[in-house]
C-alpha cells in the first residue's frame, strides 16, 4: 500500500540477514509480471484491523491469496506460512463478495475475523492441493495495528504484560 515503506523495511531485511533472503516490494495490480522469482518461502503477515470493511478483505485475504497463487504457478514447491489469528473464532462466515462492497469502518471487527477465518480456510485449500502450507497464530503482540485500534486512554490502562512483544510474536 505504501511503496515507501515497503522498500524501507525490505532494505532493512537485507542489511540484516544478508544473503539470506530476497527481499521485493511489488504491486499486486500490476499482475503476475511484478511477481519476484525464485521465493521459495512466502510468510503473510500483512494485515489491518479496524479499518473499512472492504480494505480489511482486501488486505487480509485477498491479497496474500493473490500473492501466493501467482508465486506458486512460478514455484511449485512454494512454502507458505500464513499469520492467523485467533479472532477466526467470531465468524461464522467470510461473505468475501458482500464484504467488498462494504466501506464502513469496521468498528466491530468482524471484517478482520472473517478475514482470518477465510485465511485459514485458503491455507487448508492449499494443504488439500499438495501445498506445504501453515498458519499460525502470533498470540496477542503489542503492534502498531493493535495500538491504533484502542483509544490513547485506553491503551494507558491495558496492562502490558497481556501482550506479546513483536520479537515474542514472532
Amino acid at each position: 500500500r505504501d511503496p515507501a515503506k515497503g522498500e524501507a523495511v525490505a532494505a532493512r531485511l537485507r542489511e540484516e540477514f544478508p544473503g539470506a533472503h530476497k527481499c521485493a516490494v511489488c504491486d499486486l495490480n500490476e499482475g503476475d509480471a511484478a511477481l519476484p522469482r525464485g521465493v521459495n518461502l512466502l510468510v503473510n503477515n500483512a494485515g489491518v484491523m479496524g479499518a473499512a470493511t472492504d480494505e480489511t478483505m482486501r488486505v487480509n485475504l485477498l491479497a496474500p491469496a493473490r500473492l501466493t497463487l501467482g508465486l506458486r504457478a512460478r514455484n511449485r514447491k512454494l512454502r507458505v506460512v500464513n499469520v492467523a489469528s485467533s479472532s477466526h473464532l467470531r465468524a461464522r462466515a467470510c461473505p468475501v463478495a458482500r464484504m467488498l462492497d462494504d466501506r464502513r469502518r469496521d468498528k466491530s471487527l468482524s471484517a478482520y475475523a472473517a478475514s482470518k477465518l477465510g485465511l485459514l480456510q485458503f491455507t487448508a485449500a492449499l494443504r488439500n492441493n499438495g501445498v506445504d502450507a501453515r498458519a499460525c497464530h502470533p498470540g496477542l503482540v503489542w503492534t502498531p495495528m493493535l495500538k491504533g485500534f484502542f483509544p490513547a486512554p485506553v491503551r494507558a490502562v491495558l496492562p502490558r504484560r497481556l501482550f506479546k512483544t513483536p520479537a515474542e510474536g514472532a
